[in-house]
């Protein structure tokens, strides 16, 4: 997101309170959720010049694709917000419907390890969040990184861009998608000359030390670069 009214560009990791903070900047521009366009928050049909949402482009996209210079970047406040990398991956379970479809140990051992290689359908919304913060010599470039897990700390940051807010609002709140939700919780499978039999998927997230291992081996520079710390 880029707001040349209050001289920022917030990159937004996915699943990182995002558009919460965006939803500030709607309202600053006086716009709509629906006309946010105006702020780089817009669909992209061209991966030749960024991913499928404009909104997740990392610091190095803004530059490669140039919808913003160098010198205008350099002169930008440019922050984010990251989240710990185990409760980011149980947010995309949830939030793109696998809780609905499989479980979570199915998630994390076959479904990120495919989705995160680069190439894939949806690359951008499973990469290291390292990946959206580094420029082209891979040194983090943001002024300023903000935790989820401290959201709060991010209102000083805001308010010194001349918005007086007291308080962050709550959207896109994690919500299974409808596209894997109307699998349902329940799969009928057909055995024949057995009649029909089922199995039961709670959606629970349980870790144990294999799911764990696999995190720590997919986004061990976000952990090593970003200070959160990998149990093993």
């Amino acid at each position: 997101m880029i707001s040349h009214k209050r001289k920022c560009v917030f990159v937004h990791i996915p699943k990182c309170a995002g558009q919460s903070i965006e939803s500030v900047f709607v309202n600053d521009a006086g716009l709509t959720w629906d006309d946010r366009a105006p702020l780089l928050l817009r669909p992209n049909a061209n991966n030749r010049v960024g991913p499928p949402f404009l909104a997740h482009l990392t610091y190095s996209e803004y530059l490669k694709y140039w919808y913003i210079s160098q010198d205008l970047m350099d002169s930008y406040y440019v922050f984010t917000v990251t989240r710990n990398p185990y409760s980011r991956i149980e947010s995309i379970y949830r939030y793109l419907g696998y809780s609905n479809a499989m479980t979570f140990k199915k998630f994390v051992m076959e479904v990120v390890p495919q989705q995160v290689k680069p190439g894939s359908g949806s690359f951008f919304f499973y990469r290291p969040q390292i990946d959206f913060l580094v420029d082209t010599d891979g040194e983090i470039a943001v002024n300023e990184i903000f935790r989820l897990e401290k959201l709060g700390e991010v209102l000083p940051a805001i308010n010194r861009l001349g918005i007086d807010l007291d308080a962050l609002p709550h959207v896109n709140k994690t919500e299974s998608k409808n596209f894997i939700k109307t699998i349902g919780r329940r799969f009928r499978l057909a055995r024949r000359g057995h009649g029909a039999w089922s199995i039961a998927i709670d959606g629970e997230v349980r870790w144990d030390l294999e799911s764990r291992g696999m995190i720590n081996e997919l986004y061990r520079s976000d952990f090593d670069r970003l200070g959160y710390e990998s149990i093993q």
